[in-house]
C-alpha cells in the first residue's frame, strides 16, 4: 500500500475511532455520575419495559420539541428521520444483506433519505436565520455542524452510482476485523466523503451532537416515584 492509502485507510480511521470511543466513554461516565437534582413524580409508575418504549417514542418523535416549537420540530424531525434511514441503507449495503426484496426498497430509502436530509438541513439553516429567537441562540457551532452534514450529503449524492458499494463494504469490514484492506481508489469525491464522515465521527462525542446519545440517559434517569416502594421519596 502507498503512504496515501495507509494514511486514509488505516491511520486516520483508527485515530478517529479511538477519539470517538474515548470521548463517548468519558461522556457516558460523566452522565452516569451526575446527580439527579430533580425527581419527577409521574403516575402511573410504568414498568421497566414501558419506560424504554416511552423513551424511544419521545426520542424518535422529538415530542418535547413538538410541544414547544413546531416550526423547528418539522425540520429537526425530518433531519433525524432521514439520517436514520440513510444509516439503515449503509448497514444493508455494507453488511451484504442485499436480496431481491431489498433491491428496490434500499434504493428508495437511500435516494429519498438523502434528498429529504438535504432539504431539512436547508430548512433548519433558513429557520435559524429567519426566526429572531432562534437566530439569537444559534452560534457558529450549529452552523458548522449543519455545513458538515450538508457537504457529506452532497458528496454522497454524487457518489451514488459512481462507486462500488461491495468494495467499500469489504474495506469497512476489514477495519472492523482489524485486518485493513487498501482504501478504495474512487477519486477525489470519495476521499472528500470519507474525510467528512471521519470528521463527523470525531466531532460527535465532543460537541452538541452528542445529544443523540445523551437523550437515552436523560429520559431513562427520570425517577418514576412509586410511593409503595419508595415512601422516603415524599421528603424529596
Amino acid at each position: 500500500m502507498t503512504f496515501g492509502q495507509v494514511l486514509m485507510g488505516i491511520l486516520l480511521p483508527y485515530t478517529v475511532l479511538a477519539l470517538f470511543f474515548v470521548g463517548m466513554t468519558r461522556r457516558i461516565l460523566r452522565w452516569a455520575r451526575e446527580p439527579q437534582l430533580l425527581k419527577w413524580t409521574l403516575f402511573p409508575v410504568p414498568s421497566s419495559g414501558r419506560k424504554i418504549l416511552l423513551t424511544i417514542y419521545q426520542i424518535l418523535g422529538l415530542r418535547p420539541l413538538f410541544r414547544y416549537n413546531r416550526g423547528l420540530w418539522l425540520g429537526a424531525w425530518l433531519f433525524h428521520l432521514s439520517l436514520w434511514a440513510i444509516l439503515l441503507w449503509h448497514f444493508i449495503r455494507f453488511a451484504g444483506l442485499e436480496a431481491s426484496f431489498w433491491m428496490t426498497a434500499e434504493q428508495w430509502i437511500d435516494t429519498v433519505g438523502k434528498w429529504v436530509l438535504l432539504a431539512s438541513i436547508l430548512y433548519l439553516v433558513i429557520y435559524r436565520i429567519a426566526v429572531g429567537p432562534m437566530r439569537a441562540i444559534t452560534g457558529t457551532v450549529e452552523y458548522f455542524n449543519l455545513a458538515v452534514m450538508f457537504a457529506l450529503v452532497i458528496t454522497g449524492l454524487y457518489l451514488k452510482g459512481n462507486v462500488d458499494p461491495y468494495e467499500t463494504g469489504i474495506y469497512l469490514a476489514s477495519l472492523i476485523t482489524f485486518s485493513p484492506q487498501p482504501f478504495p481508489e474512487d477519486g477525489l469525491w470519495m476521499i472528500l466523503h470519507w474525510l467528512l464522515a471521519l470528521l463527523l465521527m470525531a466531532m460527535l462525542p465532543y460537541g452538541k451532537m452528542s445529544h443523540l446519545f445523551s437523550q437515552f440517559f436523560l429520559k431513562l434517569r427520570i425517577d418514576w416515584v412509586d410511593w409503595k416502594k419508595k415512601p422516603y421519596a415524599r421528603a424529596h
